[in-house]
């Protein structure tokens, strides 16, 4: 069924690039990047950007611990702001990575934020008091992505070597390691339903792995440039990819085939590098180099 694709909002008002988009409240997102401000925007084109804090960094990664009302911000210098919306202030700056966080997810089974950083390291960390539980040097570039299986007992990190790496979270050990991608894998995202991990790299290649036996399924020549980003729509019939080269596509989650282009001239997106994308609701939100946030409405017809 072919797809249509509706701009909903634009988000403008922003003097730098945007890396990090993450979902707050019904209709609502937080925002960050070269500004140094985190803020929030509803999906409405003209409403105002209402800043939250200035990191004093470039931000590279959020993530909204809505059970906690807790947001983290990865920035540039290696550091985490931990801001606690019940108190209304930041509780923590913790300071581990020697160069910026990349990415940062949470498992609530396990009450953990894991974060990625430029210095090759991920950091595990105590969402109870914050404090670092355990580390794992994995090389000497940079790790960009994260991610937990279903059942949140294992661990995968997309590093700069082109490596993926599989952390028992319990045992905190290295189970498996495949060698994914000429270079960074940039992005990670697992199979909603099958056993399979999805990955995408600077390469360009977006790859699918069988996690039975830890064999490559697909490789396809997904982007012209490195993808940055992959997300599943909320009814995980879909995923989105963003990439460098100004795009993002859509493609069918069981199949992986390639259903939409969106780009500048077709449909009036980015001018420049698709650094992040978020899948809330019935909306897609894009950012990118070109110093904006845009909203998409994507339906499949009848």
């Amino acid at each position: 069924m072919p797809l249509t694709i509706q701009k909903v909002f634009t988000h403008s008002a922003f003097d730098s690039p945007v890396y990090a988009l993450e979902k707050y409240g019904e209709n609502t997102f937080f925002s960050g990047g070269g500004d140094r401000i985190v803020s929030s925007g509803k999906f409405e084109s003209g409403s105002p950007l209402n800043g939250i804090v200035n990191t004093g960094s470039t931000i590279y990664s959020l993530k909204f611990i809505a059970q906690k009302n807790i947001l983290l911000a990865g920035v540039s210098g290696g550091g985490m702001h931990v801001i606690d919306f019940n108190l209304k202030k930041e509780i923590h700056f913790l300071l581990f990575h020697l160069n910026g966080i990349y990415n940062i997810c949470y498992s609530s089974k396990n009450n953990l934020a894991v974060t990625a950083g430029g210095d090759g390291k991920i950091g595990l960390w105590s969402t109870e008091d914050f404090s670092l539980i355990h580390s794992f040097s994995f090389c000497r570039e940079k790790i960009r992505s994260l991610a937990f299986d279903r059942e949140e007992k294992m661990l995968v990190v997309g590093c700069g070597d082109g490596t993926i790496r599989f952390i028992d979270i319990q045992l905190n050990i290295e189970i498996h390691c495949i060698q994914a991608h000429q270079a960074s894998v940039n992005a990670l995202c697992f199979h909603p339903t099958e056993n399979k991990l999805i990955s995408g790299g600077k390469d360009a290649l977006l790859k699918v792995w069988e996690l039975d036996n830890y064999e490559e399924v697909t490789s396809v020549p997904a982007h012209n440039y490195a993808i940055y980003s992959i997300v599943l729509s909320p009814d995980q019939s879909l995923f989105a990819t963003a990439s460098r080269d100004r795009t993002i596509k859509i493609w069918e989650t069981d199949s992986q085939r390639f259903l939409v282009r969106i780009d500048a001239e077709k449909y009036a997106g980015h001018s420049h590098s698709v650094n992040k994308i978020l899948w809330m609701d019935s909306l897609l939100i894009s950012a990118g180099d070109d110093r904006k946030v845009i909203g998409w409405k994507i339906d499949r017809s009848k």
